[in-house]
């Protein structure tokens, strides 16, 4: 791949790989955004959380289901403001890079504002609630890192 920076893998044991190639100031972000797709897939394989994640979308809107987003410029309106659903434009390419970029910056300090509208609050609450039951932490009652930006905790002591 020419212009990865991360990229995950499993082997014919089922051993998970991740592999990084990022300067070190971006070494955080870049781990974030790998070690989701390797959440994503527990998640996918072990219960149904994301099964109507494109139903948070909005109305007629579809993912590229490419590499590169070559978005129309007026898509960009869906990752601002109150209409905001996507990080970026690169979110909209597939669903797990969605995912993905949500888990990223959701990881981050200081992006509270990503999360702001109702999409966003929704699809941070799904990706949090799917990772709780893939991992078998519903009952878990402290704030994970990822689920810093819910306007409402999932779970209170």
């Amino acid at each position: 791949l020419e212009e990865a920076v991360g990229l995950q893998y499993w082997d014919d044991n089922a051993n998970t790989y991740l592999c990084l190639c990022v300067r070190p100031e971006d070494l955080f972000q870049n781990a974030c955004h790998e070690i989701s797709h390797i959440i994503d897939s527990r998640v996918l394989t072990f219960c149904k959380a994301y099964d109507d994640w494109e139903s948070l979308n909005p109305s007629g809107f579809q993912y590229t289901y490419q590499p590169v987003s070559n978005r129309p410029v007026d898509d960009r309106k869906w990752t601002v403001g109150a209409n905001r659903a996507f990080i970026d434009l690169y979110s909209m390419t597939y669903p797990k890079e969605d995912r993905a970029r949500i888990m990223e910056y959701a990881m981050l300090e200081g992006f509270g504002r990503c999360f702001e509208s109702e999409t966003m609050q929704n699809k941070l609450r799904k990706l949090c609630l799917g990772i709780r039951q893939a991992f078998d932490l519903k009952a878990y009652g402290d704030v994970l890192a990822w689920e810093q930006y819910l306007q409402e905790p999932l779970y209170t002591k």
